[in-house]
């Protein structure tokens, strides 16, 4: 047992030495047919410390749809949701993580003239969300859970708070609190229930056109990758969840000299939670620590 003790302040100390590690981060983007001539959104993946270094899975396939969320859900399931241009619900999707294909759950049990603007899941509660606004914000948003086998979405409620808002984010942390972001005051709310509270702080950036939020549910980080309305770049920002005031981490991509615009346009993002190298290791000295002695 001393030497056990021993060993685990020694990792204690090495871990706290160490940087905490990068995030894979998941992404669909809304610019794929622009840009990439692709059928679809295209899926693309990057490192949070390295957001510039983009690398394109493939497209939806599902053409002129869309996606305005995604997320994983506890097995690692990606989900995503879209509509077309003609405002029609296409539904839930899943998304293959090694080509990009979107294939469709089901829809239905939207309330009339309100989409659906993003995606999250809840590990507390196994549950998937989205949060969704009605046309031109003259009715508070409205929260839902979706079912993950059939694509339906039950409505929860009217969300308290948000008349003139436009919901566009929503993200969940691992004990189940969820936060949501309106574009139109550039402020994160937290959601109590169906109470959305602004936070203390403004994100720090006007935010336009599509975008999204997660929670890293491993590290507990907050990534928000947004396009930027001033720079007019795609960039990803962390933000802090006690006052929602945010931090930038660097462009998503590069620019598209062909358009002018920013190569990437990130409808939401998603991040699988990993175990922590060092949570591993320590759960793994405690199990030799309780060998009995020869």
């Amino acid at each position: 047992m001393k030497h056990a003790k021993i060993l685990v302040g020694c990792l204690a100390i090495l871990f706290a030495a160490m940087p905490t590690e990068a995030s894979l981060i998941w992404a669909v983007d809304n610019l794929g047919e622009f840009h990439g001539g692709t059928v679809g959104d295209r899926i693309i993946r990057f490192d949070s410390a390295t957001p510039g270094a983009v690398t394109v899975v493939g497209d939806t396939g599902a053409e002129d749809i869309l996606m305005t969320g995604l997320d994983f859900d506890a097995t690692g399931t990606l989900y995503s949701y879209g509509w077309d241009s003609f405002g029609t619900q296409r539904g839930l999707f899943t998304i293959n993580q090694s080509s990009g294909a979107a294939t469709l759950v089901g829809a239905g049990g939207v309330s009339p003239n309100y989409f659906i603007d993003d995606l999250s899941y809840d590990p507390s509660t196994n549950t998937l969300y989205a949060v969704a606004n009605y046309f031109f914000n003259v009715r508070p948003c409205q929260l839902y859970t979706i079912n993950m086998s059939s694509g339906a979405a039950s409505l929860v409620g009217d969300i308290a708070g948000t008349i003139g808002a436009s919901c566009i984010g929503l993200a969940t942390n691992s004990a189940g609190v969820r936060y949501l972001h309106d574009t139109v005051g550039d402020r994160m709310f937290s959601l109590s229930g169906l109470t959305a509270s602004p936070m203390l702080m403004p994100e720090g950036f006007d935010s336009l056109y599509s975008q999204g939020m997660t929670i890293d549910r491993s590290s507990g980080v907050w990534y928000h990758g947004a396009l930027n309305n001033t720079t007019q770049r795609s960039e990803l920002w962390t933000v802090n969840p006690v006052n929602g005031a945010g931090t930038l981490v660097g462009n998503i991509g590069g620019f598209n000299s062909g358009s002018g615009f920013t190569e990437f346009e990130t409808g939401d993002i998603a991040i699988f939670p990993e175990p922590a190298t060092g949570v591993l290791l320590l759960l793994a000295l405690a199990g030799l620590s309780r060998r009995p002695k020869r």
